[in-house]
């Protein structure tokens, strides 16, 4: 378990380390820009990357064009993520390997690309419940001044959960096809 601040003690033995003892190849990837900036190369290390062989931060963002709100400008986290993780399965396909990943998808400000951040604008069930919201009840890494409607906040989390779910379904494909058995753990 983590704590904000704490750190990972070195007696105790992680599932990647015993794992890595027994002939199995680890990596870890994240889009979460807390847990990258806390490995141990790092000032403020909190040991997330302890017993990888393999652990790297995916955060790539968008450029903010002049004149825009960075929480409007379109992007995604689980693309980059994904890409990473296909290509270490791909070069480790013959060898027993423990792939851990976190996902920041879906989450704040909720800003996916077309076609995913309109899909759900015009769901009946969204549209039947729609509120006027108040600028000081939105929180501010999802807060986008001309978007003051409750659907369009449920729409944009909707669309980011169904790619996700698309680029997960990519991974989730190239694991089936892989030789032996694998076994998949998810946590939310």
């Amino acid at each position: 378990m983590y704590d904000v601040g704490g750190l990972l003690q070195d007696k105790f033995e992680t599932v990647q380390e015993l794992l890595g003892e027994h002939g199995f190849i680890t990596a870890g990837f994240t889009s979460n820009l807390v847990v990258d900036k806390l490995k141990s190369d790092r000032t403020r290390s909190a040991g997330f990357d302890q017993g990888f062989d393999v652990f790297t931060g995916h955060r790539a963002l968008p450029d903010v064009p002049e004149g825009a709100e960075e929480n409007a400008v379109p992007r995604t986290l689980c693309a980059p993520l994904i890409e990473a993780a296909l290509e270490f399965v791909d070069d480790h396909r013959d060898d027993p390997f423990f792939l851990w990943m976190l996902h920041l998808d879906p989450h704040a400000p909720y800003a996916p690309p077309a076609p995913y951040d309109t899909m759900y604008l015009d769901h009946p069930m969204l549209a039947a419940a729609n509120v006027k919201l108040d600028p000081s009840v939105i929180h501010h890494q999802a807060y986008v001044s001309d978007r003051l409607d409750s659907r369009a906040y449920i729409a944009r989390h909707l669309g980011e959960v169904t790619l996700t779910d698309v680029w997960l379904g990519k991974l989730f494909t190239r694991l089936e096809q892989l030789p032996g058995r694998t076994l998949l753990i998810i946590t939310a």
